[in-house]
This record gives structure tokens, C-alpha cells and sequence, in this order.
């Protein structure tokens, strides 16, 4: 698909020597970083007062890279300057700050570090060049005191009363309902959310969140470790800055606590692992004490009839059908549940769970070994705990049980009456490997994968890596990218390579980099940024290609030096015709060229032509259209090319968006259905037709398909607006289990793994500050979570999207989920044998929203 050209002129560039034009023209597929004169050696003097009155400035102090001075809250961005820095310490409660290396920000607690002379702090902050932000070359630190540090202890404020700080987790909440956030966050305001929803308790945590509940089993911890500031009073505390823990307050009254003080509200910290427990309210006031129990043999609670505990199995469940699970889950909603559905038994497990079925075959076992307390009434049992057991319960009448039997282990038990609603269920799309399937809305699961096909050879694949985006990068930056690159599978990278004499630089270090780790490299020549129409530009090419042609790190293939280039079909390089241009470069080589470009002409002229030798299809990476992305594209360059070599491209998704005043781009492709894993798919099960595959991207930030590390905003062509805050790494993951069977014909062994990703907002999202008008293509997509479980054996897995949840009961491979999006936070795990074996909750890192600011096609990916 061919796609329009455009010049976007240059700042110059400090130092750079090249005899290329000074004009960097950009390919509507790269976004290259582009770079301002160089900044000041050092500074002449410090001018405390423009930074802040309430931090004092105590020296320059030495840091290390391997033990931080201050190790915590580490931020950056291109408009560093002191006073933005000691602003994100003292909202993250901390006393110390410290700028470094022109924009970067630390903070910590302590400073045990030694003082260095400050003329060795001499980098112009990038936010204001008159202040120094740190070393240039040498690891120091600006260092701050903040003067007067916000409170660490958390007062009653207006209209609320504090319990105290109490123990969270992330995969299993405190209080786990009605989650909201905000920047101006109080534990007043917290708590009137809380009581309007109708819930007795709130919890504030980790300076803006906000949780809710009706009832509290947390453990309570020292004050000292609920130490955030809140956003929205810096007085007062809101939960923990590194620990998980709540800030707990009364919201309304709770009916589980027998009694309580006159001064306080307290609620009690209820121990769930024995029949009956007595504990300690604590509050900060005074300490009363509350009975409560956990009926390890459940009575008969509203309408159910209580049967007895019975063994299950995680691999054939006693109760098959009608899976579903809820965070206030009691036997009266699983009941509710199974009869609405047609079953006639009833069985609550582990906490939250509840699964139906119309016999009963199952041991009956040990009473006690029913321990689990309810999510939804910590009165009552829902099962085992560690172990696979079933309380099992009468959902309608039948003709094999005509007595129900109960017993309790306590003389005296504190009961709840549960007001619970139960959901409807909507099935999910499923093939015959889901055994049993639960959702309450749009989802659908894939289970099928595709056998490679056989073959003696050995493929390659490669990463497409913006050189112009590893601007300062050295020998320790190379190194740390190409291992995890390795790790993941990776063979080498390709190297796009514009003309700015940093990107030489940047090489000079990369080569050898990879020749110590086995790694492999060959440049992929930028002709968007790169000029080709001289005779000393074709030499140029062909003394890059020289020089680093006898490192072992340079990738070959059949005996030649690879090399490639994005564009380059209208490089005449000084001669009549683009084929005798070529056939000087090559003049100029020592030793022969294998060279495999992307160019953007017509198929029908690949055959006949004689300048290279196979082509790098990059649009094969992303469906062109509405619809997902199929082969069609890899047959048409296969019949096309003849007996040249084909290069297929792999990515994960694409999101550019700039404007008319920079690049121009404002578009996504179609990314959806798990387009990497699909992608991957599709090439294992044709790997006969190519030797090498290139993945689109390792660090092309400005169209969103990086799935490396992301980069310093300096390293990024504007892009972090939609960038930052938006990890790929977790994809390396996924990639490492599709490699080997791309490359060798043989997936590996499935460990347990967990993918999840998904996009900020809606597709028909209305931005309340949009930078660009709204991205072409945008209806293209649809509003998904998407996740990917591989299981090395049979368990249940859950994902949720703010309110919206699946889970499926799912066999050992590869299992794709989608899952419509709402607004909230993202989750899901894998649990096998009552046990959680991985999770992972978004909470603080990301939510889907309804009202964003600007538009963000990209999407956040994670992994447990």
C-alpha cells in the first residue's frame, strides 16, 4: 500500500558532520526524534530561590546506578527543573530530592551518600537551562531538604471517623467495591462516596484511590505505614506510598459490630480461618471488642438448605456446571444463581466461587475442612480454603435428597442477614475446550493454535530498532536492550539509520554490544532520512556497510551481508536509473550484499527487477481495513517476487498521532483480536515461504508498536503524550512462547503465563481536550481487553474489565479472551486447586475511562 511522502526541516544538530541534506524526510511509518542545539557545559551559579521556599538546596551528592542515593518515586520528563521534582517528592511524602543527568527526578528519606565538589553537578536542567539538574557524564545529584514535611498521621477530619491502617493486597481487597480515583482525593470525600453507594466502610490508599465495603477481615498494621499524603490534602494521610494499606474509615454503620465505643465507630478485624473468633477492634481513639464466628457447617440461611461439605476435584468437578464468582459472594446468591438456572444442587468454594449441577456423586467429608469465610458474609463458609471441598446446598427439589442436614460448631454464632443482587450470566463464545464458561457481558474465547509447518531450516527474527531514538545510548544501554530482546526470542536487530552523526555514535557501541552477547545486527538504511540521490551518498552507504561488515555481530544470509532499508526505490545515487545506482554501491562493497528493502512499489515490478534481492513486506504487519488481518497480503508478495526471498513483518498494533503542524499522521490500523499472538500464528503455520522474519517495532515510539522499554521523553519524537504510562514489555512474554515454534517448528512446553491488554477509552470516547482532530480509521476497532492464558495445566481463569468479567474453566495451552471494555481498572489470574497461581490487578497503573482529556489509540499491556 502506498502511502504519501512529506519533509519536516531540521533543528541543527550540534556537532553532526554528513554530507547528507539538512532536510529529514519522513515516511508516513517512522517517527524519528528530532534534536535541538546542543545545551551548556555547566552552569555558573544556582538560583535556590527560583526553586522553592519550602526546600533548601544541601550540596551535590554522589549517586550510583546500581544504588540509588534516593532509590524511590523515580520520575522524568523534558521539562525537568528543580522545583517540579521536589513538587513530585513532597505529594509522594518524601523528605529528600534530587534531579540528575538534565531530567531526571529521585526521591527518598534519608541521604547517606557523600558530598562531591558541585562544580561536578554542572547539567542545565531541560525544563529551565539556568539550573543545574545533576552530572552530565558523572553520576551526582542536585540534592533538596524539604522544610516542613506534610503530616504521616491521619486525623478524623470533617464528618469521618478513622479506624485505622489496615493490610491490602492487590489481588485480594480489603475492601474490594465501588473503586474510584481522583487528584484532589480526602478522606471526606472518600467517604461520602462510600456512604451514598451504601456501604459501611472506606478506604483511602495510595494518595488519590478509594475503596469500599461491608465488611473488614484486614489485618491492622502500624500508623506509620499509612504515610501518603492524600492529593487532595496534604495534611492528612491516604493509605500507603510503597506498602499496600488503607487508611480505613466508617462510612456508615456496619450490623456486624456488636458494640463500639461512644467516642468512635470501630469495626472489627475479623479472623476467617476458625469457627469462632473473637478480635479487636482498632480505631484511633479507643479499642472495643466484637464476637463474630465462621460457620465452618453453614444453618440454613434465606431459603437454602445446607447439605454438607463435600471433596471436589479441580480437574472434574463434582458441581460442573454454571460456574460464576462475585467479591460478595454468600450460599443464598450461589442458591439464587443454580436454581435460576435449572440445577439442582449448589456449591460455594474457595471464598467467592459458586458452581451448579443436577447430581451429587461426590465424598462427603471432614466438616472443618469447609473453612473458607464467605467474601460476601465472613458468618458463613464458602468451602475450602486450601483444599478442593464444596459447601454443597439444595438449588430446587429432588428426588434422591429429601432432608437437608446442618450442624454448627459453635453454641452461640453472629449471623448477617446478606441483601445480595444476582447476575445473569450471558454465555460466552467458547469452542468445545472451555469446560465450563461464565460471563455478564460481550466475550468470547479461542482456544484453537496453529502446528507449524515442517521444515529442516532454522528461521531469524529480527527487531526493527529507530536508531534515532538511542540518542546518548552507550555500551551498558546496548547490552541491557539486546538481553532482554534475547530473552524473548529475538535474533538481532535491524537497524534503521538516518544521517545525524549521533545515530554513528549510537552504532559504534551497539556492534560490539552485540558481538559479545551472540547477538545479531544489519542496517536497515532510513532513505526517508537519509539522502541517496549523490555519488557520495551511495559511497557513504557503502562504507557503513564496510565498516562493520567483518564484526560478528553482522547478520548474513547465504554467505552475503544482510542489509535492508525503509524506502529507497527512487535512489538513483547519482546515476541514470535506481538499478545502476544500486550496482555502485555494491562496486564499493568488500565482499557481496544480500539486500532485502522495503519499498512501497508496485508487486507487479518485483520479478523483473535486478537491484535486490528479496523484499521486506512492512504493511503486512497490520490489516489494511475493517476487518483482521489475514495471509493475503503474504501470498500476493510471494507470487510476486518469484524466486526472490520474502521478508515477512510481524507488530503488535499501530496508533500514530500527530498533527499537521509535525508529521501529519493521525491514524491506527486495526490491532485487535490478539494481533500479535494471530500474527505469529499465521507465519508458524506458513514458515516454508521465508528464511527471516522482522518484527515492527522494537522502539518506534511515535506509532505506538514498540515492544521494548519505553524511552526518556528525549528519546521519543513528541510522542509521549500517548506513550508514557503505556508499557509493552509484557508482550516480550508472549513473544518468547510464539519464537520457537516460528523458528524451529516447536512450540515449547506452556508454562502458566497471563496477558492482558487494552486500550484507555472508547472508540467513541469524546475528549474534553483533543490535540488532534480524531484519528483516521478510529471505528476500525473495537472495545476490548484482550488476554492470552497459557496454561501448563487445567484451571479457571478471570479477567474483568471495571465491571465486566469472564471466567472460564479452561484446559492446558494457549486460551484467548476478549472481553468488552468498561470503565474501572483491569484484572485476571489463573486459579488451579483453590489456589491463585497468577494475577494481576491494574489498580494505580491504569483504568479505562469514560471522560478522557485527549485522544490515545494505544494501548497498556501487562503480564503476571
Amino acid at each position: 500500500m502506498l502511502r504519501s511522502l512529506f519533509v519536516v526541516a531540521l533543528a541543527a544538530l550540534a556537532g553532526t558532520a554528513s554530507a547528507s541534506s539538512s532536510l529529514e524526510v519522513h515516511h508516513s511509518h517512522h517517527s524519528r526524534v528530532e534534536r535541538g542545539p546542543a545545551r551548556l557545559d555547566r552552569l555558573s551559579e544556582r538560583s535556590v530561590a527560583e526553586v522553592s521556599s519550602t526546600y533548601a538546596w544541601i550540596g551535590c551528592y554522589a549517586d550510583s546506578q546500581t544504588t540509588r542515593s534516593l532509590p524511590y518515586a523515580y520520575t522524568q520528563t523534558s521539562t525537568m527543573t528543580p522545583a517540579q521534582c521536589l513538587s513530585h517528592c513532597a505529594a509522594a511524602g518524601y523528605a529528600y530530592a534530587g534531579v540528575e543527568y538534565y531530567f531526571q527526578c529521585w526521591c527518598g528519606s534519608s541521604l547517606t551518600a557523600a558530598t562531591v565538589d558541585s562544580a561536578q553537578c554542572n547539567a542545565p536542567c531541560y525544563g529551565n537551562a539556568s539550573l543545574s539538574c545533576g552530572g552530565t557524564t558523572t553520576p551526582v545529584l542536585d540534592v533538596y531538604q524539604y522544610v516542613t514535611v506534610a503530616s504521616t498521621t491521619a486525623a478524623s477530619t470533617a464528618g469521618t471517623t478513622h479506624l485505622g491502617c489496615y493490610a491490602d493486597s492487590q489481588t485480594d481487597r480489603a475492601l474490594p467495591d465501588a473503586y474510584t480515583q481522583t487528584s484532589s482525593m480526602t478522606p471526606a470525600q472518600c467517604v461520602s462516596h462510600c456512604a451514598s453507594a451504601g456501604y459501611a466502610y472506606a478506604g483511602v490508599e495510595y494518595y488519590y484511590q478509594c475503596w469500599c465495603g461491608n465488611s473488614l477481615s484486614a489485618a491492622a498494621l502500624d500508623s506509620a505505614k499509612c504515610n501518603a499524603p492524600c492529593k487532595g490534602d496534604t495534611g492528612v494521610t491516604c493509605g500507603g506510598s510503597t506498602t499496600a494499606a488503607l487508611d480505613v474509615y466508617i462510612a456508615a454503620a456496619s450490623s456486624s459490630s456488636s458494640s463500639s465505643p461512644s467516642s468512635t465507630t470501630s469495626k472489627a478485624a475479623t479472623t476467617s480461618s476458625s469457627t469462632t473468633s473473637t478480635s479487636t477492634s482498632k480505631s484511633t481513639s479507643s479499642t472495643s471488642t466484637t464476637t463474630t464466628s465462621v460457620t465452618a457447617n453453614p444453618t440454613s440461611t434465606a431459603g437454602t438448605s445446607f447439605l454438607g461439605c463435600y471433596a471436589d476435584n479441580t480437574a472434574a468437578r463434582v458441581l460442573p456446571s454454571g460456574y460464576t464468582q462475585t467479591s460478595t459472594m454468600t450460599p443464598a446468591q450461589c442458591v439464587s444463581h443454580c436454581k435460576a438456572a435449572g440445577y439442582t444442587y449448589a456449591g460455594v468454594e474457595y471464598y467467592y466461587q459458586c458452581w451448579c449441577g443436577n447430581s451429587l456423586t461426590a465424598t462427603k467429608i471432614a466438616d472443618s475442612t469447609c473453612n473458607a469465610a464467605c467474601k460476601g458474609d465472613a458468618g458463613v463458609a464458602c468451602g475450602g480454603s486450601t483444599t478442593a471441598a464444596l459447601d454443597v446446598y439444595m438449588a430446587a427439589a429432588s428426588s434422591s435428597t429429601t432432608t437437608s442436614t446442618t450442624k454448627t460448631t459453635t453454641t452461640t454464632s453472629t449471623t448477617k442477614t446478606t441483601t445480595s443482587t444476582t447476575t445473569t450470566s450471558t454465555a460466552a463464545t467458547t469452542t468445545a475446550y472451555a469446560l465450563s464458561a461464565t460471563s455478564n457481558a460481550a466475550a468470547t474465547l479461542v482456544t484453537t493454535t496453529t502446528a507449524p509447518q515442517s521444515t529442516t531450516s532454522t528461521k531469524a527474527l529480527y527487531a526493527h530498532v529507530i536508531v534515532g531514538n538511542t540518542y546518548g545510548y552507550a555500551a551498558a544501554e546496548w547490552a541491557s536492550e539486546i538481553a532482554e530482546a534475547q530473552a524473548a526470542g529475538i535474533d538481532g536487530f535491524a537497524m534503521n539509520l538516518g544521517a545525524a552523526q549521533y545515530e554513528y555514535d549510537s552504532i559504534s557501541y551497539a556492534y560490539p554490544a552485540a558481538a559479545a552477547a551472540g547477538f545479531k545486527m544489519f542496517f536497515s538504511f532510513d532513505f526517508t532520512a537519509f539522502s541517496c540521490s549523490s555519488y557520495a551518498d551511495g559511497q557513504t552507504v557503502a562504507n557503513l556497510i564496510n565498516q562493520y561488515k567483518g564484526s560478528s555481530a553482522q547478520a548474513t544470509y547465504n554467505g552475503k551481508t544482510l542489509v535492508s532499508t525503509f524506502s529507497g526505490d527512487a535512489c538513483y545515487f547519482g546515476q541514470g536509473s535506481v538499478a545502476d545506482g544500486w550496482n555502485n554501491v555494491v562496486r564499493a562493497l568488500v565482499g557481496s550484499m544480500f539486500l532485502v528493502p522495503s519499498i512501497f512499489s508496485d508487486v507487479s515490478t518485483f520479478s523483473a527487477a535486478t537491484w535486490f534481492d528479496g523484499e521486506l513486506n512492512w504493511n503486512s504487519g497490520w490489516p489494511m481495513g475493517s476487518a483482521d488481518l489475514t495471509t493475503a497480503s503474504d501470498v500476493s508478495y510471494i507470487a510476486a517476487l518469484g524466486s526472490k526471498t520474502y521478508m515477512p513483518a510481524v507488530s503488535p498494533c499501530f496508533f500514530t498521532y500527530y498533527g499537521a503542524s509535525s508529521y501529519n499522521k493521525d491514524w491506527i490500523y486495526r490491532s485487535d483480536n490478539w494481533l500479535l499472538a494471530t500474527r505469529m500464528e499465521a507465519l508458524i503455520g506458513m514458515r516454508n515461504s521465508f528464511p527471516f522474519v522482522e518484527l515492527i517495532s522494537w522502539n518506534d515510539f511515535g506509532e505506538s508498536h514498540y515492544i521494548g522499554p519505553i524511552a526518556i521523553d528525549t528519546n521519543q519524537p513528541s510522542s509521549s503524550s500517548w506513550v508514557d504510562g503505556f508499557p509493552h514489555t509484557a508482550w516480550l512474554g508472549l513473544l518468547a512462547y510464539y519464537a520457537p515454534a516460528l523458528k524451529t517448528g516447536v512450540y515449547p512446553a506452556p508454562t502458566d503465563q497471563l496477558y492482558l491488554w487494552s486500550r484507555p477509552h472508547s472508540k467513541n470516547a469524546t475528549p474534553s481536550a483533543p490535540t488532534n482532530p480524531k484519528p483516521t480509521y478510529w471505528d476500525y476497532t473495537d472495545d476490548n481487553l484482550y488476554a492470552i492464558a497459557i496454561l501448563a495445566s487445567p484451571a479457571t481463569v478471570t479477567v474483568t474489565s471495571g465491571t465486566n468479567y469472564a471466567t472460564y474453566y479452561l484446559n492446558k495451552g494457549v486460551n484467548k479472551i476478549a472481553l468488552a471494555s468498561a470503565v474501572g481498572t483491569i484484572t485476571g489470574k489463573i486459579v488451579r486447586n483453590g489456589a491463585t497461581v497468577k494475577s494481576y490487578d491494574s489498580t494505580g497503573a491504569f483504568s479505562y475511562t469514560a471522560t478522557p482529556v485527549d485522544y490515545n489509540f494505544n494501548y497498556f499491556v501487562a503480564s503476571a
